[in-house]
């Protein structure tokens, strides 16, 4: 009774974080919300279970519309949903089989999606599962609508994965779609905003204090901007998880620049300018020399 207890405890948990990661930002409350659900065939709206349910390849996943619960899945309808003006989801529960014991095993998740509009002729969606683990895992794709009036079905055939994370490691944290074009925005640690920007495997990132900065689910530093296209920018929240006294100093070195841009107004940075503020930091906090690449 204690471990079951224990299990409830931590799904409990699970679903309060999910409350704070995925709360509409402050601006949503003046717009008017996205009417966020996917429609089959017949124009009904699409279960999220259909997201579990790839019909085609691992490398050229095509998701059905109807008929998406297995015999092994099944909608679970005590699982708290997510915000359902944001997001059509379910809570789901999964059994399996041991294969030395034949014992069954149950897990509960969580699996969502929304609809964010039309780019180029295509769905932009986002996608959020939990298997039931401390993960919350998201993607933000393209999906082509694929309808067979002869067997009178749809289906969304995946074009392309434009973002894909777990929480803070590249996490969604919101999206849009003006005139045509989808911008969207994913949460991202202290380590990996250095790889926003410039070449990815240049030096100074693997030196010790580069490799030391913050790097967890959990600890989200900024909010990286991009569209269809291109990276656009970084926005650095109050709410940002700041270095401490267990931190390196090259962490606090960060922290003390962003704050002392933030105070001047740069909350926010374009493109151009965060790559000048980090070639900034990595002389300043990470050592690098002049010159070096």
């Amino acid at each position: 009774m204690k471990k079951h207890t224990s299990r409830i405890a931590v799904f409990c948990s699970f679903f309060a974080l999910l409350a704070l990661f995925f709360a509409p930002p402050a601006r949503a409350a003046e717009e008017a919300l996205h009417k966020p659900q996917l429609y089959d065939y017949h124009g009904a709206p699409v279960d999220p279970l259909c997201f579990l349910s790839n019909i085609g390849t691992d490398d050229a996943p095509v998701y059905p519309t109807e008929n998406c619960e297995w015999e092994d899945l099944m909608s679970d309808g005590d699982a708290a949903p997510l915000d359902e003006k944001r997001f059509v989801s379910t809570g789901y529960k999964q059994e399996y089989v041991d294969p030395e014991t034949d014992e069954v095993f149950t897990s509960h998740g969580l699996v969502g999606y929304r609809a964010i509009g039309h780019v180029d002729g295509y769905e932009a969606v986002v996608q959020i599962e939990n298997g039931g683990g401390s993960g919350t895992f998201t993607s933000v794709m393209l999906l082509e609508t694929i309808r067979d009036d002869e067997t009178e079905t749809t289906t969304f055939r995946q074009h392309e994965v434009l973002s894909s994370g777990d929480r803070c490691m590249g996490g969604y944290s919101d999206a849009r779609v003006e005139d045509g074009e989808l911008y969207f925005t994913v949460n991202t640690t202290m380590a990996d905003m250095f790889s926003l920007t410039g070449d990815r495997d240049r030096e100074i990132l693997k030196s010790e204090a580069a490799r030391n900065l913050p790097f967890c689910a959990i600890c989200c530093y900024a909010e990286a901007e991009f569209s269809t296209e291109e990276f656009r920018g970084v926005r650095f929240p109050e709410t940002r998880m700041k270095p401490d006294e267990s931190d390196n100093d090259a962490a606090r070195c960060v922290e003390n620049m962003v704050t002392l841009n933030v105070k001047h107004g740069h909350d926010y940075m374009g493109a151009e300018e965060f790559g000048t503020f980090i070639h900034e930091l990595e002389h300043v906090c990470l050592g690098r020399m002049e010159g070096e690449e």
